[in-house]
């Protein structure tokens, strides 16, 4: 919700935008004075909310604001509502009910729809919804509170699971390139995000064969490691993006 004041919305008289203009007052204020918009109490507001466009701005307006945020925030809640209703009927999300609870609550029904995904796994994914593509180092923080991981290995072993899911990809990884310093991740479950590689950009090269017995330190070992599971990361993308095209081997 953003504030428009009086200049701004002046200016948007007179640059004639394209916008729709609610006015909740109620009708004898409406007919003492009005902007021209379309007059809708504020009371009536979520019986006629399918007259509220879902393509233009909205401006809704009152004579101090206070009306004008009732019903914004109305219509808020009940969009949430015919959200999570749509959730429950395609099974996404089921209502818990709480012995002297005074309001629905919700839980997410994941487990459900992916067998085998365990709560750090589910964890990640949730921030990922939330909050759009992550960082390694982004997920680790933000998913403190549901989940701990030690470190950013714990991370993307997590997210590997996620990546070659048995019945498909349930996140993905964007690389690093123009605009991205480092790898994302993003969750497909809306859709695919703009930044996935193209087929002929996802090169896998065979490594270098190791000429020397000597074992690896600690450092050289934590980077095989780390372009191990890119590669395989890699990989899950090719297969998916070969699925996606009926591409066979």
């Amino acid at each position: 919700m953003k504030e428009v004041t009086v200049q701004e919305l002046k200016q948007m008289f007179d640059t004639k935008e394209d916008f729709q203009l609610i006015d909740v007052r109620e009708t004898y204020e409406y007919e003492i004075s009005n902007l021209g918009g379309e007059l809708i109490p504020v009371g009536t507001i979520m019986e006629n909310a399918d007259k509220i466009s879902k393509e233009k701005t909205v401006v809704v307006h009152c004579r101090s604001g206070q009306r004008s945020k009732t019903a914004i925030m109305n219509l808020e809640e009940s969009t949430v509502l015919r959200m999570t209703e749509s959730l429950k009927t395609r099974g996404w999300v089921f209502q818990v009910s709480i012995v002297g609870g005074r309001v629905n609550k919700f839980r997410h029904n994941l487990r459900h729809k992916y067998p085998g995904l365990e709560k750090p796994t589910i964890s990640l994914l949730s921030v990922l919804l939330l909050r759009g593509a992550q960082t390694l180092g982004e997920l680790r923080q933000r998913t403190e509170r549901l989940q701990t991981f030690p470190d950013l290995e714990s991370v993307e072993a997590e997210l590997m699971k996620l990546i070659t899911y048995s019945e498909g990809p349930i996140v993905a990884c964007l690389p690093a390139g123009p605009g991205r310093r480092v790898a994302q991740y993003a969750q497909l479950l809306t859709g695919e995000p703009n930044g996935l590689a193209p087929a002929e950009e996802i090169i896998i090269s065979s490594p270098a064969p190791v000429t020397t017995q000597s074992p690896l330190n600690a450092e050289d070992q934590a980077w095989k490691q780390r372009m191990e599971m890119e590669i395989e990361i890699l990989r899950a993308q090719l297969n998916r993006l070969k699925v996606r095209l009926g591409v066979e081997d």
